[in-house]
């Protein structure tokens, strides 16, 4: 039976591609608020949605040694680059391990439950037997994986098992010159089987970089990297009864079976931990004592549309001293319904000065969105405060790139899409008409640039800005053509602003009867964005 074939995909919410999503961010790794029965049926639906871009795609399920492995222990970038990816661009996480839970509800964000590999293993099975839906067993030692693919057939009647693989791969050292060939008959082995679901035990972090590097090329719909459970299932290692389980005292159960290896294990995982979490307690406890103190400070983001010609658009979106989740959730999804896909968005956070813990999932996201390209945007006056927040939450990394300071707002819209024999490009907002010039004016080229015909756009109450920050030389007719322009619209309206040296220089040379206004930028921001 092809199970595609007897139901239509219906897309899994929990997939990482937005806000909507219920989720938390675990130091700058989304992890999905599901409980067991939620997650068969995410991951099921996800196996669905292959038909439709044949893309395979990935479930992992985040402990400790996760965080702990990708993110390091000290501040900075992350220990693990590649995983830290990986884990981020997963299509589900779920919180394999308490402690990840306990954060969450530490945090204000409590997570439903823990979805552990070892349960969703057989959850998975039972469903999959019902479902038409094929196993591969990947990893383990050899006879351990096998065991558990018996088990797994005898406790669900009916359950395909496409194949079991304990094959020596390398994602490190020598061994990894020729990954490749070692690889490419286990891919192709796996692709024929016709599995549904590739279910990855090579332990963490080998089981990621494995299904990162050939993404691209398997064609099962889902492969979930889970641990060792396979040796959970063949019973090789205990598991702990479910009273123990219930009370989250699993890992005091494991700790008992092997003393001598686990205790040193598990104290190591909880300090580094610790270390990873204490900025973020002390934010939490600082957001706290301030809604005591004070309350919820109201918050909301103000927009100024910038439109040019020849489909140029751009966007500033002011944020506000408290930026809360939800008014950067309604900020990203006004970004993604904007209807022309090239506008710039200009993102001010020169005033916001805390964000909410509640924000950490809509600034991941944010960030996520600009750094793949899915929409086009700069950060501009990111704060101290806010990067050592950012720092704290791990994803100061995805904010490190398109960022501007407050002076240097106009850099993006003057430059974007600017060719060299072009001397001026504008943007009308409902206040002002920006005109920005550039390279060496003179009065030839202001008049073949179509100048006259942008004045003509601007209306009774606007102003018109013309700014000179990028006109490295302006020459005397180019002033003679700019106080013309005063005459035609009024002086009042004409305002100068981005005067440099050598244009203030030319001005004074010139020594026009009536001087026009000049600005600062403070002014011309207020000018620009002015309601």
């Amino acid at each position: 039976m092809n199970p595609f074939n007897a139901r239509t995909a219906q897309g899994s919410p929990a997939a990482n591609d937005g806000v909507s999503a219920d989720r938390f961010n675990a130091l700058g790794i989304p992890i999905d608020n599901l409980d067991m029965q939620t997650a068969v049926e995410q991951v099921v639906d996800l196996v669905y949605r292959f038909p439709r871009d044949r893309r395979a795609r990935y479930v992992s399920t985040v402990n400790v040694d996760f965080l702990v492995n990708a993110l390091g222990v000290a501040g900075g970038g992350a220990r693990h680059p590649e995983l830290l990816e990986v884990l981020r661009s997963s299509d589900l996480v779920t919180a394999d391990g308490f402690p990840i839970v306990m954060l969450s509800r530490l945090m204000g964000t409590p997570l439903k439950a823990r979805v552990t590999g070892a349960d969703l293993v057989p959850a998975l099975a039972e469903r999959a037997a019902k479902e038409g839906l094929r196993l591969y067993l990947f990893g383990g030692r050899e006879e351990i994986a096998r065991r558990a693919a018996d088990i797994l057939q005898a406790d669900n009647p009916g359950l395909e098992i496409a194949g079991v693989e304990s094959p020596m791969v390398h994602t490190q050292g020598e061994g990894l010159m020729t990954f490749e060939e070692d690889d490419e008959r286990i891919i192709d082995d796996i692709n024929r089987s016709g599995a549904d679901i590739l279910l990855i035990g090579l332990g963490n972090p080998k089981q990621e970089q494995w299904f990162w590097r050939h993404r691209d090329r398997l064609r099962v719909p889902v492969s979930i990297g889970i641990g060792g459970t396979f040796e959970f299932i063949a019973g090789s290692v205990k598991r702990a009864p479910r009273w123990i389980q219930r009370t989250n005292l699993e890992w005091l159960f494991r700790i008992t079976q092997d003393p001598k290896r686990l205790w040193k294990r598990y104290a190591e995982g909880l300090i580094k931990l610790g270390l990873l979490v204490a900025p973020l307690l002390r934010l939490r406890l600082r957001e706290l004592l301030l809604a005591r103190l004070w309350g919820r400070t109201p918050s909301a983001a103000s927009w100024t549309h910038f439109s040019g010609p020849n489909r140029a658009s751009a966007a500033t979106v002011t944020l506000p001293r408290v930026l809360t989740g939800k008014t950067l959730e309604r900020v990203l999804r006004d970004m993604r319904a904007e209807p022309r896909r090239d506008t710039l968005f200009l993102l001010d956070f020169s005033a916001t000065r805390r964000l909410e813990l509640g924000a950490m999932q809509a600034m991941f996201e944010l960030g996520r969105c600009v750094a793949s390209g899915r929409v086009q945007a700069v950060y501009i006056g990111i704060q101290r405060p806010l990067r050592r927040q950012l720092s704290a939450w791990r994803i100061v990394d995805l904010f490190d790139g398109e960022q501007v300071s407050a002076p240097d707002l106009h850099l993006p819209l003057a430059t974007r899409q600017h060719a060299d024999n072009i001397p001026l490009r504008f943007y009308a907002t409902d206040a002002a008409l920006v005109i920005y010039l550039h390279g060496d004016i003179d009065g030839n080229q202001l008049r073949r640039s179509g100048l006259e015909s942008v004045l003509s756009l601007v209306a009774e109450d606007q102003h018109c800005v013309i700014d000179l920050r990028f006109a490295r030389l302006l020459e005397s007719s180019a002033v003679v053509s700019l106080h013309r322009l005063g005459e035609v619209l009024g002086e009042d309206r004409v305002v100068l602003a981005g005067v440099n040296g050598s244009v203030r220089r030319m001005f004074d040379v010139a020594d026009m009867p009536r001087p026009l206004k000049l600005i600062n930028d403070r002014e011309q921001r207020r000018l620009m964005t002015a309601a």
